[in-house]
């Protein structure tokens, strides 16, 4: 019996000495961290942190953290906890406070949620590149000079694709749930009927010049292309699927083609009409075009979506200038 008091004391201690010995060092790799952000243009405070959690886990609060992005993005969090068990350090969960203030040059926007957290495990490399995420919010809504939307759900998740051969191969999913666009847009659709977004998925794989890895928020990698797997849209009786592969030029404009279907496209448009996107004089113009140039059946409209020279064309009808993807903060 004594040998056994003895062992579990020797274990106990040991253990114990893991655990702070492992505080110690993710306080110091924490430290490391935010002096490579803050050289990178970052400005990160908080008015205290504190890691916890003996002798399973290690628990770190920050309390009224402020993160301002080199691009100008200030975030303001009442409450930022890192989770992870003491056992398994490249697993962490990140949970987010309730609320929180997003400022920039659009204006300030109060960000609430009934629950926010996700999950990061990372590979056990010196780099720590991203092995796969998943993130979670309920009951999200955006306010913000006037203008609101909410969501009932929105999940992200990533993960390295199989056979790709590191982490800048990111195989992404977004699924929304019922998304209550901003006020005004919803009384000018009144008359539509529509209600809230059913649903919007997207699953793509991002191909990026480097892996994404700890290195990633001070020196973020440029996207170089998107393989657009299954985009899809859900809203009443208006249904979109599309997929295609896009290239992202050094100057972050698009280039490539989206393989688009659109069932009741001539309600789309009337809607469009109805909110004041597309001139009324113009919309039977527009659908009888799209009757001649497209394919799939009357309800169903079959067009690719083409990024080319800057610009964006529905099959031959242009829309205007592509977008530009701006990898800052």
């Amino acid at each position: 019996m004594r040998k056994i008091v003895l062992v579990v004391l020797a274990a106990a201690l040991v253990w114990s000495a893991y655990w702070f010995v492992g505080a110690a060092a993710l306080d110091r790799a924490l430290n490391a961290g935010l002096d490579e952000l803050r050289a990178a243009g970052w400005n990160i405070e908080a008015a205290s942190r504190e890691t916890r959690g003996f002798p399973n886990r290690f628990d770190t609060t920050f309390d009224a953290l402020e993160v301002a992005s080199p691009g100008g993005t200030r975030v303001s969090l009442p409450l930022f906890q890192i989770l992870a068990l003491s056992y398994k350090p490249n697993q962490v969960i990140a949970v987010f406070p309730h609320e929180m203030i997003v400022e920039n040059a659009s204006g300030d926007a109060r960000v609430t949620s009934e629950t926010a957290r996700g999950s990061m495990t990372f590979r056990t490399a010196a780099s720590l590149p991203l092995d796969h995420s998943s993130f979670v919010i309920d009951a999200l809504a955006v306010e913000s000079a006037g203008r609101s939307f909410a969501i009932d759900q929105l999940r992200f998740a990533t993960r390295i694709p199989p056979g790709a051969p590191d982490a800048s191969h990111q195989n992404i999913g977004i699924a929304v749930t019922n998304l209550s666009l901003a006020d005004t847009l919803t009384e000018r659709l009144g008359a539509s009927g529509l209600g809230p977004v059913d649903a919007l998925r997207l699953d793509a794989t991002l191909h990026f010049e480097r892996p994404i890895d700890r290195h990633a928020p001070e020196d973020p990698p440029a996207l170089r292309q998107i393989e657009v797997h299954d985009l899809s849209l859900d809203w009443g009786t208006i249904a979109l699927d599309g997929a295609g592969l896009l290239d992202v030029g050094p100057d972050g404009i698009l280039s490539g083609a989206l393989d688009l279907s659109l069932e009741s496209w001539q309600r789309a448009i009337e809607m469009a009409v109805e909110a004041g996107l597309v001139p009324e004089e113009q919309s039977r113009m527009i659908t009888q075009g799209l009757s001649f140039l497209g394919s799939g059946g009357e309800s169903a409209l079959d067009l690719p979506l083409r990024f080319a020279d800057g610009q964006i064309h529905l099959g031959p009808i242009p829309l205007g200038p592509a977008p530009r993807l701006d990898m800052g903060g």
